[in-house]
Parts: structure tokens; sequence; C-alpha cells
């Protein structure tokens, strides 16, 4: 260090401030500048608002004399136009941590209409011109941002805007659903069971199914890779299992598809008018539906309405159909009239795929390109993810719509007629981008005006891995699989990994949490953190859908929540039972319908599988249900926990309705708190990550609130003076 600094150096207060000293220079000082979507003081209201609603006040906060001017950056995603609102200085005050500062306000106007806005900030210091984002919109939304010299960068923070006559169906409101993937659950009628070799199978070289082993010792090993493996599950297993259903509190039942397909999970359609022959007919849907209802039960179906089977007569890639939608013998191309899409540019079908391929062309595991007949010669189609079994349907084409759901007698209609209580839309946003961020597309604005006109109670859940409110600004959706919720909570409870997957024992990687997806690998997240992050989450929802949301911690698309339980807990299986049980009580106090995947609540693992690069989940997460009259070892203990979970849960309006107040959530002593009130009725959830010992929290008005009464685990009275309770709690304990 030259000498001459040192006097300079030994003149400078031991802890300079970030504004101390700022003037404008021409250099924007990044420390000084801060927004927080979850402060009122920054935003007001927060969170999703009413369409026409007026204004939303957004404020920055800036070094004193350090901007010279600074903007809100709009982007109205349903307009698709930017919109520069300067903001104004408002006020200098002194920050005891930052120095001397300036707040900087303005009002933004809300649409009369509902659409998803978002927005960043733009400060400028003469020449210099910096940017404030959301520093990580897709895993962790809201909350606090970040500066960036690229006044462009997309990271934004969002306004959902929604339409204020927005309500999700009654009974959705705190549901219990349990998810059934149906071949894998309980064979109710061995009659109609798979004969040995006779499926049809893409002309893969399928071997020998294996009928003669009992439920639950078929589709192991190599052979439950295959999508030709069936284990004999159907709906009539399922109707045998309603009244153990409705001793866990179910109170809906999510089925994977059940459509004549020609695959065990059945997500490529055949003919959405039948129940695949495997898993029973119309017959044994009436039973269901009727033993359903009689137990106050809905069931949501999968509308797989994005692509269908290339084996089917709309497609009929290999010929074996003919006009009048019968098989014809032999098989083969050109084996009848050509009537299929990919056969002929005759087609009456031809309109309703896609015809060349415009995104993904169909391909085959080699990489080999699967062709059509086309104009002259052959052509490509598009095909869901390349998948050449999978062509995509084009709603573009007015006969799409009316047979998924506009005409009176269309698919979406014809079955909740027959007794559906809804529909889960695979892979929705791959149909229509959103009502909140495109006016063009109305897919599922129609969709939704078929389903209510139908029956209004219906329901309607996406599937969306990331934000959903696009889709659930009031004119789509009521609800969406939550995996945002998921992906939190396991990086909450995260605490060691060893082995594949793990990088130096910090995460957790496979295909579902992985970088490039929103929700990245599973890392360590306090609990401090983890209360930010899932209130930003819901700042992105209306809260008319918050009591709706599909709250899971697995399904038939992630890796078994036991399994990865256990990897992120040092692979220590007793520890990963504990969180189990942390996580699921966590799920039934929060905002939302708790959704339990078959066998969950019975300790099914399931081990994915690494392929050299990743751990691949299914088919390994579609293991059969281990009844225990047909060998299998069921944790009974663990499903009496559920049942526990159940009834606190049917006895707690606060829990199924009521709305949401984070007490606490700190890191020092790991406890995660909060109430729910409904009515006359308050909840209080106190949870406890690390740590052990007494837990004082106080109730909103709770010096007004009468004698508690304990819903789960033990609670101390409430103090009158101070409207506080006490809870004695260890580590993954709560009450």
């Amino acid at each position: 260090m030259p000498l001459a600094l040192l006097p300079l150096l030994m003149a400078l207060p031991a802890h300079a401030r970030p504004c101390d000293g700022v003037a404008h220079d021409g250099d924007v000082a990044w420390d000084g500048v801060g927004h927080d979507t979850l402060d009122p003081a920054f935003r007001a209201p927060g969170g999703a608002v009413p369409a026409g609603s007026g204004a939303v006040r957004l404020r920055l906060r800036t070094c004193a004399f350090d901007a010279t001017a600074v903007y809100a950056r709009v982007w109205d995603g349903r307009a698709g136009a930017e919109s520069l609102l300067p903001l104004v200085p408002e006020r200098d005050e002194e920050d005891p941590a930052l120095g001397p500062v300036t707040w900087w306000g303005a009002d933004l106007p809300l649409p009369s209409s509902p659409r998803v806005l978002y927005y960043s900030f733009q400060i400028e210091d003469g020449a210099d011109v910096d940017g404030y984002q959301d520093d990580d919109p897709a895993s962790a939304p809201g909350g606090w941002g970040g500066m960036s010299e690229d006044r462009d960068d997309l990271r934004s923070f969002q306004i959902t805007v929604y339409d204020p006559a927005f309500r999700v169906p009654a009974w959705l409101e705190g549901a219990v659903f349990y998810q059934i993937f149906p071949d894998r659950f309980r064979d109710g009628d061995p009659a109609n069971n798979p004969v040995d070799g006779t499926g049809f199978s893409y002309g893969w070289d399928e071997a020998a199914l294996g009928w003669g082993a009992p439920f639950g010792a078929r589709c192991t090993g190599e052979d439950q890779k295959r999508a030709a493996c069936y284990a004999g599950g159907d709906l009539a297993g399922i109707t045998a299992e309603l009244d153990g259903l409705a001793e866990l509190g179910v109170t809906a039942l999510y089925l994977n598809p059940i459509f004549r397909s020609a695959t065990n999970h059945r997500y490529d359609t055949v003919d959405y008018m039948q129940i695949d022959d495997e898993l029973g007919d119309g017959a044994a849907w009436d039973a269901l539906a009727a033993g359903a209802q009689a137990r106050g039960m809905k069931i949501v179906l999968d509308g797989v309405f994005n692509h269908v089977s290339a084996d089917s007569v709309y497609f009929d890639l290999y010929g074996r159909w003919d006009a009048a939608g019968a098989l014809t013998s032999p098989a083969g191309p050109g084996a009848n009239d050509g009537s299929g899409a990919c056969e002929s540019t005759a087609s009456p079908y031809r309109s309703w795929f896609w015809l060349p391929a415009h995104h993904n062309a169909a391909r085959t595991e080699a990489g080999e390109t699967v062709w059509c007949q086309g104009p002259s010669g052959l052509s490509t189609y598009e095909a869901w993810g390349g998948y050449y079994h999978l062509p995509k349907l084009d709603f573009g084409e007015p006969a799409v719509r009316d047979w998924i759901y506009a005409a009176d007698d269309s698919v979406a209609r014809h079955w909740l007629r027959l007794g559906a209580g809804g529909w889960r839309l695979d892979v929705g946003g791959d149909v229509d981008p959103g009502q909140g961020h495109n006016a063009d597309n109305t897919v599922w604005e129609e969709f939704r005006a078929a389903v209510k006109a139908t029956d209004p109670e219906a329901a309607i859940i996406g599937e969306h891995w990331s934000d959903p409110a696009a889709w659930m600004v009031g004119g789509e959706w009521d609800s969406v699989m939550n995996y945002r919720l998921r992906s939190a909570l396991l990086d909450w409870v995260f605490d060691a990994c060893a082995g594949l997957g793990c990088d130096g024992g910090r995460t957790f990687r496979d295909n579902d949490s992985i970088e490039w997806r929103d929700n990245g690998t599973i890392e360590a997240l306090g609990t401090a953190a983890l209360g930010r992050r899932l209130l930003g989450q819901l700042e992105d929802v209306p809260p008319p859908a918050w009591n709706g949301l599909m709250n899971l911690l697995g399904s038939h698309d992630v890796s078994r929540i036991s399994w990865v339980l256990r990897r992120i807990s040092g692979d220590d299986a007793a520890l990963a039972r504990e969180k189990l049980r942390f996580l699921s009580l966590f799920l039934y106090a929060w905002p939302g319908a708790p959704t339990v995947y078959y066998g969950d609540e019975v300790g099914v693992v399931g081990d994915s599988e690494w392929d050299g690069w990743v751990y691949q989940d299914d088919p390994f997460n579609r293991v059969t249900y281990p009844w225990a009259e047909r060998g299998g070892s069921p944790d009974l203990d663990l499903r009496a926990f559920f049942v526990e979970l159940g009834q606190m849960r049917a006895a707690s309006p606060a829990l199924r309705h009521g709305d949401l107040t984070l007490l606490h959530a700190d890191d020092a002593d790991g406890v995660f708190a909060f109430s729910r009130r409904h009515g006359d009725e308050v909840a209080l959830a106190v949870l406890r990550r690390a740590g052990s010992g007494p837990v004082t929290v106080a109730l909103p008005d709770g010096a007004a609130w009468g004698p508690l009464e304990p819903l789960f685990g033990e609670v101390g009275p409430l103090d009158p003076a101070s409207g506080a309770v006490t809870v004695e709690l260890g580590a993954l304990q709560g009450a």
C-alpha cells in the first residue's frame, strides 16, 4: 500500500454507511437502492389486486442526492406493451444503517380488465443508468430485488390483476385430495386384466406380461420401465377403497388418465369417450362416481387435451383404424381407407393437427424423424416434446374446440354430466399462454365458460410448475398443482446429501429439481427465507384462489417424497419419515388443498434410478400400493398420522377457508408460525424446523379470544393479558 494513502484511509469513519457522503457523482450507489414487495412501505396494496380497483403505490428508496431520475418500467402482459412511470421524490430521511436516503413514489393505475403487470426500476444519476429488478422471480418471487447494470434485465416484479368476481368452487376450498395412478392402486376386477402379449405397444418389442404374479409383484425391475407393463389396478379397486379414503379425510380424488389408451400411464388418448378396457367400463365408472358422491367426494379427471395417441382413429399413424373407428385387419399402413390425419391430406381430421411441424417434429427415441403423408411426398408433424406417439392438437381449428369442450356433446361436458367434479389440465400452458399474457388465445377462457355452464361447481386445475398467474386472473383456471410450494419446503428441510446427484453435500439434483427448471436444485433454505419465499409465491395468486391451491409433496411426475427426503437427510430413512410427517402437518395447516399421492401415507418409496447423468423419477414413482393382504408392508402408524391430519382439517373451518397471517419465521429459533382466521375462529399453527424448548407466539388480538382448543399436538393455555400461547416443541415438531 502506498504510504501516501494512509492519512486518507485513517480519516474515514470506522464503519462508513453506504449513503454517507454520496452526492450526484454520475454513479448510482447500489447499496442504497431498495424495493420490497412484501413491505407496504414500498408497495401498497401488496399482492394480487382486483382489476379496476384504483392504483398501486410503488416506492423505491435510494441514497439521498444520488439519483437525478427514477422510473418504473411497466410491462402489460396482456397488451404486450411497455410504459415508463416517473417516480417523484416523496421525502428524505436518515436511515440508521444506510445514512441519508430519499424515498421516491408514484401511483400505478390499475387496468379495468384482468392481466399480469410486470415492473422493474430504472435509476439515473446523470449519464449512469442502472436497473433494479426482482433478484429471483422464478423460485423466490417478490420481496427484495437487486441492482443490475442492464436496465433491460427481464427479472421483473409482478402484479397480478384479477377479475373481482373470481371465485373457486366452494368444495375446492380446503379439500383434501388423494391422487391415484389407476393401474398401480388396487386390482378390484381381475377379469379386466390384460392378456399376455396382446396389447398394442407402438411397435416396441414387448416381453410377456406375466399375469400369474400377485398384485404388487408385477412391473418391477427392468419390466417396470415398459409403458405396456400393467399391474392390474382399475376403477373397481378404487371403488372398493372409498371407505378407507374417507377415513383419511379425503374429500376429492384426482385420477390420472382413465380413457382408452395404449400405455399404462394413458397420457396418449385413443378415445376420450371410453374407459380403458383394463380399468373397467361405463358401469365401473358409474359405480365409482356414485360411491364417491355418497361419501361427499369429488372426482377430478385428467384432461390430456394437448395431444392424442398416434394410434388413434383421428391420427392413425399405423393405419389400424377405419373411418367408423373400428380396428382393421390386417393392421399396417394402407390397410384402411386413409381417414386418419397422418394417412391422407384428404382426411377429415387433417386440420386437427400440425402438419408440417412448427416446433417439435416427431422423432423416435433414436432421433429419427417420423413421417406422415404430405401433399407431395412426406410431411413432418408436431409432437409434444418431439415424442412421435403424441401428435399435438391444433386448437386453432374450430372442430377441435367443439370436440374437446364447445359442443354440447363434447368431452369436457360429457364426463361432467356423468359425475366428474372437474378437470386437471395436463401441460395446460402448452395449449394457451394464459389470459393474463395473451388476448388472442382464448382456449381456456372458452373451456371455463363451457365447463361452468355445465356445472358451476366444477373445478379447473392446471398443471404448471412455476408462476401460474397468467392462467389465474379469473377467467381460466381455479387452481394449479403447486410445485413451487413443494420446492420451497424441500429446500427448508434439506440437511445433507452424499453420493450421486449431490454437489459436495450442498445440493441435490434429480430430473425435476435441476438447474434449468425454475425451482432449481434442492438446497438449504432458512426459516426466515422460507417465510418470505412463501409469501412471495402467494403474492402472484389472487386471494380467492389461495385455499383451492393443490398443495402437494408427491405426484406421478416427481420422485417419491419418501425417497427424496431420505436423499436430503444423509440417507437416514428414520429422519426422512419424521420430515414427511412434519411437512404433511405443514400442508394440512397452510392455505390450500393438501394432496396425498397414493401410497405416500404408508411410506411407499419407489427409488428413482440413476441414468448416468441424473436421477429419473418415472416410472419408479408409480409403484403399486403395498396392500398387506397381498404381501405388502404398509406403514400403518404413518397412515394413522394422516388420519389424524384429516380429522384436524375437518374440525377447523379456519384451516379450510381462513385467511393467512405470518406471525413468526426466525432462523434463531427455527420456528415458523402462522394464523388462519375464518369468521369467529382463529387457528394457530406453530412448526419448529430446528432447536428445542418452549416457544411463545402471540395470536392476533389474542387477548380477546377465549380458551384454546388443541387440534394437533400439545398446547399451553392462552395468556389473557398478552394474548400469547406457549408451546413446547423439538426439531421437526409442530402443534
